[in-house]
């Protein structure tokens, strides 16, 4: 058994050691036919496949969270209203479902499928949160989840935490717009100045060559 294994190891080797010396080997002759120049478009093009990805990753997930957290403000809403009509959590739930169309409205509804299915409603949610890249939103849920279990008051810290992400979203489309003249100036830099130095100094250039 220590032969066998022993065996096993020593060929690893030699074939870890023959693919590295293949890599070099060919990395070498990429360099003498190309040069480094090539060399560096290899290394950008490897970083750019790692990167980029991950960016593309990245602004998909930030452009979920943001609808998601718009869409709260209206599902939950009316989650309440139905939890104040008498209604259960669960039935609150279906009655938002039913009502409001959306994603995250389709993440809650994939979660009362799972219900039906033999899933708790603890469960359901615990594994909806996994899909939810909003803490705001996740914050609700487990306000939920918490409620559930415990049985605490969920109306009173439901509708304060609607309350912080209207506040959230307040802010940031205050932050937008407090960026647009910023914005602005740059793009006119980059266009309308040029072309008005055009006009002020063309009368100067003109009058230089004819003269």
């Amino acid at each position: 058994m220590m032969n066998m294994e022993k065996l096993k190891t020593s060929i690893s080797k030699k074939y870890g050691i023959f693919f590295l010396f293949s890599f070099f080997f060919l990395l070498g002759v990429l360099l003498y036919l190309f040069g480094w120049n090539f060399l560096l478009l290899l290394l950008f093009f490897l970083l750019c496949l790692q990167v980029v990805p991950r960016f593309i990753h990245y602004k998909k997930t930030q452009k979920r969270k943001k609808v998601l957290e718009k869409e709260a403000g209206y599902f939950f809403e009316v989650f309440l209203l139905a939890l104040d009509s008498g209604k259960t959590l669960t039935g609150s739930l279906s009655f938002a479902v039913s009502n409001l169309d959306g994603i995250l409205s389709q993440e809650f509804k994939k979660a009362l499928e799972e219900i039906r299915f033999g899933k708790s409603l603890n469960e359901a949610l615990s594994s909806m949160k996994k899909r939810i890249p909003s803490d705001a939103v996740n914050d609700m849920i487990l306000t939920m989840i918490q409620s559930n279990l415990y049985g605490n008051d969920l109306k009173e810290t439901m509708r304060e935490q609607l309350n912080f992400l209207q506040e959230k979203r307040m802010l940031e489309a205050k932050a937008q717009i407090s960026k647009m003249p910023i914005k602005i100036s740059v793009i006119s830099v980059l266009f309308f100045l040029p072309f008005l130095l055009l006009l002020i100094l063309s009368p100067v250039v003109i009058d230089y060559f004819i003269k």
